[in-house]
């Protein structure tokens, strides 16, 4: 079993995709298995991929949904201890990365660590150039995403038989992210990973159906836990989404959004 499993989903990424896997297989530690999981491309992307002639790299290509199916069909077919998935257009900042995260994962608890990502291109979020984002704590999580490209999953978290919503065409990976959030230790670790390359899908396209269900979801992964003062400003997203589980007439989760709500503007739980 490798340590780490660097998953790829590809669509008609000749363009870039070498310099992604030249990244990895130059890699200080070796353990590793590279997952590419094609969706039946038009261009050379797999010719890219053989023509690195590196053992490691596994290619898979077969239609899928979008990026998350995609991953998901990868997540099925790998093996590392650690995942980590990167955009064929991103790259790991240096060749002792993984050797620097193996130290430090082999000594921690945690099931979701994370690190930095630094920009190349400007998105909505961040400049090109700067080192995204530092430590980000629950209530900021909330408002902000960790950075995909620098998050390492145990392979627990997809044992336990979670997978990334394929509805949310762009942000699944941030609906995932807070559902580790709520149910497994975080840890995140000072280390630029990756080189995110602005302008993907993710960083110029809105998801609609994740942004209605957002909050729903925050609450049923959350629960309690966001009872601190520290959730004060969501408060009238907590009653937006009370309003939404009446519709889904989901009754008790309704009643514990229209509480937190109560207790933010009041400063005391509703009696």
């Amino acid at each position: 079993m490798p340590f780490f499993s660097v998953i790829i989903p590809t669509f008609n990424a000749d363009k870039s995709l070498q310099r992604c896997l030249i990244s990895i297989i130059d890699q200080t530690d070796s353990d590793i298995e590279i997952i590419i999981q094609d969706g039946r491309s038009t261009d050379n992307t797999q010719l890219v991929a053989r023509n690195i002639g590196d053992d490691r790299i596994k290619i898979f290509s077969e239609p899928d949904s979008g990026i998350y199916d995609a991953m998901n069909k990868a997540i099925a077919r790998s093996s590392g201890t650690w995942l980590l998935f990167l955009g064929s257009d991103d790259y790991l900042f240096s060749s002792a990365v993984l050797a620097d995260m193996r130290n430090k994962l082999s000594h921690i608890t945690a099931r979701l660590v994370y690190g930095d990502v630094k920009m190349a291109g400007d998105t909505p979020w961040a400049k090109s150039g700067t080192v995204y984002r530092g430590e980000t704590p629950l209530p900021e999580l909330l408002s902000h995403n960790y950075s995909h490209q620098a998050v390492f999953y145990h392979r627990q978290v997809f044992d336990d038989g979670h997978r990334y919503k394929t509805p949310y065409r762009i942000c699944a990976d941030y609906d995932f992210n807070l559902l580790c959030t709520a149910k497994y230790k975080v840890c995140y670790v000072p280390v630029i990973v990756s080189v995110f390359v602005g302008g993907g899908v993710s960083s110029v396209q809105d998801d609609p159906v994740f942004a209605k269900d957002k909050w729903m979801n925050t609450i049923r992964y959350f629960g309690n836990k966001l009872k601190g003062p520290d959730f004060a400003p969501f408060k009238k997203a907590f009653k937006n989404a009370a309003k939404g589980f009446l519709a889904q007439l989901e009754l008790s989760h309704a009643y514990s959004a229209y509480a937190l709500y109560l207790r933010h503007k009041f400063g005391k739980r509703k009696r």
